[in-house]
């Protein structure tokens, strides 16, 4: 999608030989909401009007013997604001090009690996949102220096199209500052309830990591903050009426 290849995993069957894929991978990167209808038997898909606005991937690679990197990093273009278009691009290529640096700066300092594998390092994205006047990207980095499975770190940025602004949650959702007191204690209870829940959440605190999807926002944590590895990158998803219903 946009020429990157996605982060999200989607279920996916094949039924009497036929391929099918879950209709999320259209409502979240095709800017569409669906609904069932039990009595037509029939799924609508309702189109939304995306911003105007082209992501294209660009990609930065190096191979050396001791390492393999490679990331895939969007840039935009049509944007009125010229000026808002260069900062929001040139946010994005510094990030993929630090990415690059540190990982060559990791790999002179700690090869070789304890197995004697070489190092792997790559990047890529996924758009999550793309309407409205902001654009929101989540992306995501992964590096493989040896051991049982390599690591990965997910982050979330969301520009404001019209200055070029990166927003946090709270200027997303600044139609009600007291929206911690929604999300807090249902991303405790959760927690609780999940196996292997290892305790310790109280807050999602001042700048949590997050990106917006459909109609709302997706709070999520990194890898071991509240749950073992094989759990993933908790997400909870809150739509934007939820997060306003005390306002």
């Amino acid at each position: 999608m946009n020429g990157s290849k996605q982060l999200l995993p989607y279920e996916w069957k094949v039924i009497d030989g036929k391929p099918y894929v879950s209709v999320n991978v259209v409502v979240d990167h095709l800017g569409v909401t669906s609904n069932w209808n039990q009595a037509k038997a029939a799924l609508n898909l309702v189109p939304h009007k995306l911003n105007d606005v082209k992501i294209t991937t660009q990609r930065l690679e190096r191979v050396i013997p001791e390492a393999s990197i490679k990331v895939e990093y969007p840039q935009i273009s049509g944007l009125r604001n010229k000026t808002a278009e260069a900062s929001i691009n040139a946010l994005l290529q510094e990030r993929a090009k630090s990415f690059v640096e540190r990982a060559l700066k990791e790999t002179k300092e700690n090869q070789p690996s304890p197995n004697g594998s070489p190092y792997e390092y790559l990047g890529n994205y996924t758009v999550t949102f793309n309407r409205g006047g902001l654009l929101s990207i989540l992306e995501q980095t992964y590096a493989y220096t040896g051991g049982a499975h390599g690591i990965s770190v997910r982050e979330g940025l969301t520009f404001r199209l019209s200055d070029g602004k990166l927003l946090t949650l709270d200027e997303v959702l600044r139609k009600n500052p007291d929206f911690r007191k929604i999300v807090d204690p249902s991303i405790a209870k959760q927690l609780k309830q999940t196996e292997g829940y290892f305790g310790g959440f109280k807050t999602i605190g001042s700048n949590p990591d997050y990106y917006m999807k459909n109609n709302g926002v997706v709070i999520f944590f990194q890898l071991y903050d509240y749950l073992p590895y094989a759990f993933g990158f908790p997400e909870f998803y809150f739509p934007f009426p939820e997060l306003y219903k005390s306002n």
